[in-house]
């Protein structure tokens, strides 16, 4: 046989059509998918809705487990077992956020003040380089600096927001 009919052979085995259609559809599938976005993504937030809670479950006991084998693993009971994993997990948990969020807190506002004396020094800088009065930079320099400001002044109420944003997920 010549080389020629050999590549020929095996280019018809590896590109058949058989051996095609399953990516063919696969493609398909994925077109049509797109084209029905719209349905599909309220349908994925109502199951995302309902399934979040097994979800976490699961990850939670997933994570849980090996300490409750553990303690099994020298004859204590499985009741206390669990009920000591779960209460030391949560322990661990509020220990570290107890530790973590006050410095997270004063970091957060130091770093939006660092914020504020920059763009006030931005502003100096300009202002001292152009000698043409601009309006329009001012307000909008203005509303910055008090979009700023209500924002330090929200960062006092981050735990009640940090809580909001945990109950919406």
């Amino acid at each position: 046989m010549k080389p020629l009919e050999r590549l020929k052979l095996k280019f018809q085995e590896v590109f058949s059509l058989e051996n095609a259609m399953p990516l063919i559809l696969f493609l398909l599938v994925i077109f049509l998918f797109s084209l029905t976005w719209p349905i599909w993504s309220d349908l994925f937030a109502k199951i995302k809705v309902i399934l979040m809670p097994f979800l976490i479950g699961f990850i939670i006991a997933y994570i849980l487990r090996p300490v409750a084998v553990f303690f099994e693993k020298y004859k204590i009971p499985r009741f206390i077992s669990i009920t000591v994993t779960i209460l030391g997990s949560i322990a661990l948990i509020v220990l570290l956020f107890s530790l973590i969020l006050p410095s997270m807190y004063d970091d957060l506002v130091q770093f939006s003040s660092t914020i504020i004396e920059g763009l006030q020094q931005v502003y100096d800088y300009y202002k001292s380089g152009n000698a043409v009065d601009t309006p329009l930079l001012d307000s909008l320099f203005k509303q910055v600096m008090d979009f700023m400001d209500s924002l330090i002044g929200s960062v006092a109420n981050l735990p009640a927001l940090a809580s909001n944003i945990i109950s919406k997920m």
